[in-house]
């Protein structure tokens, strides 16, 4: 757990039952009014769709870039143009390739939107400037089947938010098992 705080720069951590529960937990305990949009790019696992659902947000589609299947950030700008309803983003890393972060971290923060870095298929990766995990107001990883550091289950959340990080605790035990 404290490996992972030092290697994302996050002050806080906690460890989940798998990348899923980490992102439902994550988006459930943020300040995000219920029912907003979370905006994620359209070629998203399944389970983050579910994550949303479950966590009572509504996911928000966003087109990719073909050069890395990763979200569009024009696209995204111009969604948050059009839907002030938009409340949350998660920036998936996909295929060990690096969206552009900082961008979407600029975007996030002018629009003051709740960015969830999603680092499942980027574990260790370093972009221009920063270590992947490292811009998000939250940072997922997962260590299920096929993923970079895979150990065949659990997830973690990573955050300088102390609040979220104890609401997480406290809602982390009311899930089924």
């Amino acid at each position: 757990n404290k490996s992972i705080q030092k290697f994302s720069k996050k002050k806080y951590s906690f460890i989940t039952g798998n990348g899923t529960s980490a992102i439902y937990l994550a988006l459930k305990c943020s300040k995000i009014k219920k029912k907003s949009y979370i905006a994620i790019s359209n070629i998203s696992c399944p389970d983050l769709v579910y994550a949303i659902i479950w966590a009572g947000y509504r996911p928000y589609f966003i087109d990719i870039e073909l050069s890395d299947y990763n979200i569009s950030v024009n696209s995204l700008e111009k969604s948050i143009s059009e839907n002030s309803n938009i409340k949350g983003v998660v920036a998936v890393h996909l295929f060990g390739n690096s969206c552009d972060i900082s961008r979407i971290h600029d975007i996030s923060k002018n629009n003051n939107i709740f960015l969830i870095e999603d680092c499942a298929q980027s574990f260790g990766l370093v972009n221009s400037e920063y270590r992947l995990g490292s811009y998000g107001d939250v940072s997922i990883y997962s260590f299920g089947n096929g993923k970079i550091l895979e150990l065949g289950h659990g997830g973690s959340i990573q955050s300088d938010d102390k609040t979220l990080i104890d609401k997480v605790k406290v809602e982390y035990k009311k899930l089924p098992i």
